[in-house]
């Protein structure tokens, strides 16, 4: 009797082996050219990937990561096509900022300019924002301090306070159909670790104590982070 021929099943798992390197490789680089933080790049991670480390996704959650920084301004160059001017803010005495080619702008990466981005991303995540990109974020700013640079604002409150009050109004309409839901009903597949956070996340917003704007906000986007890490698992999977 003749053997029966063997599935391939190498060569697929090494290209799928390969894909994953490159997109691990993506989302590093992604995090140089978006200038993020530790803290804003595990977030980032954890809500649109499902894992705080890129190390311990699959190839879908690091697609799906990758997508998210191309959406806020993370530009992959490709062989394939010859290189592209880098688009840039210009100065326009019409629509005060406007595109135009030339060399690339860095984005600001100072602690505080680097919560204000953090916070702009949370608000497009949870519907509260349209538009993620950095010139959104800038045209913000300037209607906000009036400049066109977060690095030139001087009193970055200006923006992070109305952020935060933005987010204090946006997020309790996100969590609160959560919080209705037995956490089995919508997150059975995330591990017991994941439960005991989101149980220690909302218990201050379940106890009914009385909580300052800081003690809320803080649960809030906790809470916020682990129901964006439960929908972004793929299902079936733990996290």
């Amino acid at each position: 009797m003749s053997a029966q021929p063997q599935p391939k099943t190498a060569p697929r798992a090494a290209q799928q082996g390969n894909e994953r390197a490159r997109l691990i490789r993506l989302v590093h680089v992604g995090r140089r050219e978006l200038n993020l933080d530790d803290a804003a790049y595990r977030t980032i991670l954890q809500a649109q990937g499902g894992a705080a480390s890129s190390a311990a996704m699959s190839v879908g959650q690091l697609q799906r990561v990758v997508d998210y920084m191309k959406r806020t301004g993370f530009k992959v160059a490709t062989k394939a096509k010859s290189a592209q001017p880098v688009r840039v803010f210009q100065k326009s005495r019409r629509v005060g900022l406007s595109w135009a080619a030339g060399e690339a702008v860095k984005l600001a990466s100072d602690p505080e300019s680097r919560k204000a981005r953090a916070l702009w991303l949370m608000l497009h995540d949870i519907g509260a924002v349209r538009d993620p990109s950095e010139a959104a974020l800038l045209a913000y700013a300037q209607r906000q301090a009036g400049v066109e640079r977060l690095e030139w604002v001087q009193d970055m409150k200006r923006i992070i306070e109305p952020l935060k009050a933005w987010a204090l109004r946006s997020l309790p309409a996100f969590v609160l159909p959560f919080l209705q839901r037995d956490v089995t009903s919508w997150a059975g597949h995330m591990s017991p670790a994941w439960r005991e956070n989101w149980r220690r996340a909302v218990e201050p917003l379940l106890s009914g104590a009385p909580l300052s704007q800081a003690q809320k906000l803080h649960s809030l986007i906790g809470a916020w982070e682990l129901i964006s890490s439960a929908q972004k698992t793929s299902n079936g999977s733990r996290a």
